[in-house]
């Protein structure tokens, strides 16, 4: 349609989630990320729970401080 804007090349920043460069720990790792994590803040048990959880498993940190 003549209306229409033209559309804005592809900026991969752009489709980064908002705080990708300030990941400090991103893992699917369950044991990993209780230790990476655990470093951060403060020891502690992470245990996925249920059928498939492990598998579903995604751990993100972030720190823009």
């Amino acid at each position: 349609m003549e209306d229409e804007k033209p559309r804005e090349p592809h900026d991969p920043v752009a489709a980064a989630p908002p705080l990708a460069r300030y990941t400090l720990v991103d893992t699917r790792d369950p044991e990993l990320a209780r230790e990476q994590i655990g470093r951060i803040f403060c020891p502690h048990d992470l245990n996925p729970v249920g059928p498939g959880a492990a598998a579903l498993f995604k751990a993100r940190h972030h720190s823009a401080a």
